[in-house]
């Protein structure tokens, strides 16, 4: 998931060193699209706001959707897939360090995996997902280089809040990114990376559940362009996400397109506005 550049640059003083963290962590990531089983194609679109509150603190929460074909088309428009609410809260440890502490709550549609791929019994499938994040970044000549570490603890229930049949999961997701400016003005950038998830699951009934071994699952290769509108207080990611899973049957690939768009220091953003209307005497 997106760490995003700050506010105007004519704030007053006070804020120039948040401005300055927010306009450093945003390269780290964008809210990229949640991987599927089942699909050929997927869209995904989500909507962020990105709020510093301290000279090391900033909270992102942001809501998406995502709609999928089947295994037997490439609609990606076809089928409801999965809704999403996540927050991320991140403290700056030093110039080149980061950790984010984060809550995520999704509501997912299972389809059958074979024709005509109906929803499953039961269809939809909730989680509740705690994870952390920890960033390494540094400039490479002109590109922004972060890498990160991301473990996850994954709940499953059905839509009466019951146990799913396989509830628990820990994933470890190590992601190294790249972004390069593509004007003078640095406010046009395109984002490259690739994310590696490994994860074992529990399995089996009630009284004699055991855990599979750590084995590697998906890789997740993604491009974006990214644009920074009125001054970095709106950001915009345009792209597209690659998807290489390995599940019941086999490997298979997923081509995701994905949009979204970001509110930079939302408070801060309406203090101005006001600001602003109240001095030509509105």
């Amino acid at each position: 998931m997106n760490m995003l550049h700050g506010q105007q640059k004519r704030y007053s003083r006070f804020l120039l060193p948040l401005i300055f963290l927010f306009a450093r962590t945003l390269s780290l990531c964008q809210i990229s699209p949640p991987g599927l089983d089942g699909a050929n194609t997927s869209s995904w679109s989500a909507l962020g706001f990105n709020q510093t509150y301290a000279k090391r603190w900033s909270t992102v929460v942001y809501l998406g959707f995502e709609t999928q074909s089947n295994r037997a088309t490439y609609n990606a428009f076809q089928n409801k897939a999965i809704s999403v609410l996540n927050q991320e809260t991140s403290y700056k440890l030093s110039k080149q360090w980061m950790l984010a502490l984060c809550t995520s709550f999704r509501n997912q549609n299972i389809y059958d995996e074979e024709a005509p791929y109906a929803l499953s019994t039961p269809g939809l499938r909730r989680e509740i997902r705690w994870y952390g994040r920890l960033f390494y970044r540094r400039q490479v000549g002109k590109m922004a280089l972060a890498c990160s570490f991301r473990p996850e603890y994954r709940l499953f229930y059905t839509p009466d809040w019951q146990a799913w049949p396989s509830q628990k999961q820990w994933r470890f997701r190590f992601k190294v990114q790249g972004t390069w400016p593509l004007n003078k003005e640095r406010n046009l950038g395109f984002v490259l990376a690739n994310e590696w998830l490994l994860a074992t699951q529990q399995q089996g009934q009630e009284e004699g559940r055991t855990w599979t071994p750590l084995h590697f699952t998906e890789d997740r290769f993604t491009t974006f362009l990214r644009k920074h509108f009125f001054e970095e207080s709106i950001t915009a990611d345009l792209g597209c996400m690659h998807q290489i899973q390995h599940g019941n049957q086999g490997w298979m690939y997923t081509f995701y397109v994905s949009a979204d768009l970001i509110i930079n220091n939302p408070f801060g953003l309406m203090k101005k506005i006001m600001s602003d209307n109240t001095s030509v005497g509105f």
